[in-house]
């Protein structure tokens, strides 16, 4: 991980403590935050690695993937209404 100088959370703008910073990827092709541990982001892909602090982070991960459920449940709605406009008739 990036060196021991002095950080702060990219969200709150708080002092963190380098032992127990959370570090997120953004992803620069789709804006999108992960955890390093847990998804890889291409090489061409990535802005790197950004502070947070565990809470931030976790806001910022669980934000973000409500607003990837919003996002999924209105395209099924739109496809839904796109679909029923076209067959003349109500789905389910």
């Amino acid at each position: 991980m990036p060196d021991e100088r002095p950080r702060f959370c990219e969200c709150c703008g708080r002092s963190l403590n380098n032992k127990r910073i959370k570090w997120l990827e953004l992803n620069s092709k789709d804006g999108f935050w992960s955890d390093p541990d847990k998804v890889k982001v291409p090489d061409d892909e990535s802005q790197g690695l950004f502070a947070f602090g565990s809470r931030c982070a976790v806001s910022k991960l669980r934000a973000q993937s409500q607003h990837l459920e919003r996002e999924a449940d209105r395209r099924f709605l739109w496809a839904k209404v796109t679909a029923e406009c076209e067959l003349g008739e109500k789905i389910g």
